[in-house]
């Protein structure tokens, strides 16, 4: 059993689609994140309907969450493949 999670570690620690994937999600997401922040605190500047504010405010801290998450999992992955 440890011998296959070895295997494994070391076919994802040489593979090259690991190391772009895990290169080009971690940028994004913390772009994604910054511009995220940026659009929600210069959201008040719009009128909006109560509703959709509610609905937008949902949306941010759902993808918020998601961007967050996909740094940290890339981040732990990097750590224990490096």
């Amino acid at each position: 059993m440890e011998n296959d999670t070895l295997n494994d570690a070391t076919f994802y620690s040489e593979s090259v689609y690991m190391r772009v994937i895990i290169t080009i999600r971690i940028p994004f997401a913390s772009l994604a994140v910054v511009l995220l922040s940026v659009l929600h605190f210069n959201r008040n500047k719009f009128v909006a309907h109560r509703s959709l504010t509610v609905l937008l405010n949902w949306h941010f801290l759902w993808t918020y969450l998601t961007c967050l998450a996909t740094i940290v999992d890339h981040a732990y992955t990097v750590f224990i493949l490096v």
